[in-house]
């Protein structure tokens, strides 16, 4: 019974190095039972000091574990708080995801509404680039045949004016001989009108 007393004791020794508690007011529970305990061997009071080492090492291991429950409370709820907190910067990160992405859509659907434009645009553009040049390819078609006609016409003038020039050359180089022939037909009907009144 001493032997397992002492062993008792030395166990209490033992644990009191390396007491895994860290509240102080649990420490000094642990403190007033070891006391005691070693009190009653003391005096030679056995039986009460076994009972004061299995109280003591009852409450040490009852102890033990609501310091144990209590830090894994702690660690729970930290663990919850961090998980929450994580939990709403995802959610904000997704929510911003979103509305990323919903900027990015719009942003897409404006620059494909863009280049439609732009294409459409371009298109029209050309369209009617080649519509002016149609038009004045056909009005200069127009002037060149309206300049041929002139051309033609005016061909036409110079040749008339050529003989006009050629006609009025001859008539002068006549006009002398007809002048004369005038004059000699103008002289015969005087000498024919003057005949004719001698005979009468």
């Amino acid at each position: 019974m001493l032997i397992c007393l002492f062993k008792s004791v030395l166990f209490i020794s033992a644990q009191k190095h390396n007491v895994p508690l860290s509240n102080s007011a649990n420490l000094d529970i642990l403190r007033s039972n070891e006391l005691k305990a070693k009190e009653y061997v003391s005096k030679n009071l056995n039986r009460f000091a076994i009972e004061r080492l299995q109280k003591y090492n009852y409450l040490l291991d009852s102890l033990y574990l609501s310091e144990k429950n209590d830090t894994l409370n702690r660690i729970e709820i930290a663990y919850r708080l961090n998980s929450a907190s994580k939990n709403s910067k995802i959610e904000f990160l997704n929510a911003k995801i979103s509305e990323l992405s919903l900027q990015k859509e719009k942003q897409d659907t404006l620059y494909s509404s863009l280049v439609k434009k732009a294409l459409l645009s371009f298109l029209l553009w050309v369209t009617i680039v080649l519509a002016i040049l149609q038009f004045r390819k056909n009005r200069l078609k127009k002037v060149k045949a309206k300049l041929q006609s002139t051309n033609a016409q005016l061909l036409t003038l110079e040749i008339t004016s050529k003989n006009a020039i050629n006609l009025s050359n001859n008539f002068k180089s006549i006009k002398e001989p007809l002048q004369k022939i005038s004059s000699e037909f103008a002289r015969l009907n005087s000498l024919i009108a003057d005949a004719s009144t001698n005979e009468n």
